[in-house]
């Protein structure tokens, strides 16, 4: 799990930047149940940071024997239940495993409410089998064990993972499950530095610089079978 440590306000009326936060972290992990969530989107709920939010809501509502399926559930109703209703733009990728018959199964969920959706609304859809968009259910011919799964500002992650594939006919892909963990750390911290450093040398269609909407440092966690939950880059970015 990747994300940056910067977070944005804006003004709604506007939807103009107002203040870059610092040190703002994005990946929580729910201790309970060695499950990871990271966020994207709106980065406050009922005016607290979402990591305290899910605090709250880990403390109030998870179970040690919760599967992600049912974490994913509860968190999504409590989504649902927020008064007034949520109607930014924002989401929240839950990833652990699940013990199925003596092996240890990935699962990654993506609970998140999105333009089209009425205030209030989330959905939560299985990644390994499908996408949900506005227009509808989407989905796979076959269940991918290790989807790649980024929202936020996803430029350089799209480049990387359909962009170039699409550019060489197929020749050149990322393909997860190939990766060693090492690789995918790798990887991990390429796609979040590289979307903070482009951010210094584009500019708008009228020439002005554009709002650096990720920033300060590259946060990584990773999760596996026999350690769980454990900081790569923690949320000073060191090591």
């Amino acid at each position: 799990m990747a994300a940056d440590s910067a977070a944005t306000k804006r003004d709604l009326t506007t939807n103009k930047i107002t203040e870059i936060v610092p040190n703002f972290r994005k990946i929580y992990h729910i201790s309970k149940t060695s499950f990871g969530i990271s966020c994207w989107g709106l980065g406050t709920i009922q005016e607290k940071p979402i990591l305290d939010f899910l605090a709250e809501f880990e403390e109030s509502s998870v179970e040690k024997t919760d599967a992600l399926d049912q974490v994913a559930e509860k968190l999504s109703d409590c989504l649902r239940n927020i008064t007034p209703r949520i109607h930014e733009r924002m989401g929240l990728h839950l990833t652990g495993y699940l013990r199925k018959e003596d092996k240890q199964v990935p699962q990654l969920r993506h609970i998140f409410h999105e333009r089209w959706h009425r205030d209030g609304e989330f959905v939560c859809e299985n990644c390994h089998i499908e996408s949900l968009s506005e227009k509808g259910r989407i989905e796979f011919s076959s269940c991918v064990p290790y989807p790649q799964l980024f929202n936020g500002d996803n430029t350089i992650a799209n480049c990387l993972v359909n962009f170039i594939p699409y550019m060489t006919q197929g020749r050149q892909r990322i393909e997860p499950a190939s990766l060693t963990l090492e690789e995918c750390v790798e990887l991990a911290e390429l796609v979040v530095g590289v979307s903070i450093q482009r951010l210094n040398y584009y500019v708008d269609s009228e020439l002005r610089k554009v709002d650096k909407t990720v920033g300060g440092k590259v946060l990584i966690a990773k999760i596996t079978t026999l350690k769980g939950f454990e900081w790569v880059k923690d949320e000073l970015g060191s090591n």
